[in-house]
């Protein structure tokens, strides 16, 4: 059962994809780089493909939280990282 007033943290994976990788919350996205950068950002575009293919035969596919493109001319790809202290 959810309950109405629960916020969901945006420190949990799948929600911060949810925030800032998905297509229509680029003033979002756009915001937190600004903050995260300490410059403006003019335009973000969200990629709706977040996997980087294989470079190599033995190599891993990796699948990033946010790949998008800012400013028409810098790609970027947006991790969350949260230190786990318990272990």
């Amino acid at each position: 059962m959810l309950i109405e007033n629960t916020l969901l943290d945006p420190k949990v994976d799948y929600v911060f994809k949810r925030i800032f990788g998905h297509i229509g919350n680029e003033e979002i996205t756009k915001d937190l780089l600004s903050a995260i950068l300490g410059k403006e950002i003019t335009s973000v575009e969200l990629d709706r493909n977040p996997i980087l293919e294989k470079d190599l035969s033995d190599s891993k596919i990796g699948i990033l939280d946010i790949k998008a493109k800012i400013d028409k001319k810098i790609d970027v790809d947006i991790e969350m990282q949260i230190v786990d202290r318990k272990y």
